[in-house]
């Protein structure tokens, strides 16, 4: 199987991953070692930690998410996303979200990400 381009792989983590709940996917996007960094913090996690992130939003707060992306730029191996989330929490209220992220890809896993501080009304999912 050819390898994924950069922007392939963040596609598939937004549409596959997360709108389709395809988690058996996250094995071939994810590194096995995958750094998420935030203002002021990086928290190291493995591939299974990543995997179960996506999961846990489901369980936790949201009944469903469906992303959409606006604007993916390319550089290198460093893919730049601007995009919008639109969800229904468990307790039936919709939510929107919307923010830039930037994602390294190497050898087509996601190696690392750059978030903004993520504080919603979410029971901790994106704090």
């Amino acid at each position: 199987m050819a390898t994924r381009t950069p922007i392939e792989v963040v596609e598939a983590y937004n549409y596959e991953l997360w709108n389709s709940r395809d988690y058996q996917l996250g094995e071939e996007l994810i590194a096995d070692e995958v750094i998420r960094h935030y203002p002021g913090s990086v928290e190291t996690m493995s591939k299974d930690d990543a995997i179960a992130r996506v999961k846990d939003a489901y369980a936790r707060v949201f009944a469903e998410i469906e992303f959409t992306i606006h604007k993916m730029l390319l550089d290198g191996e460093y893919v730049t996303l601007l995009w919008e989330m639109r969800a229904k929490t468990l307790e039936g209220e919709d939510f929107v979200y919307s923010s830039i992220e930037v994602f390294r890809v190497v050898d087509g896993k996601i190696r690392e990400f750059w978030n903004p501080t993520h504080i919603q009304e979410t029971n901790g999912v994106w704090g």
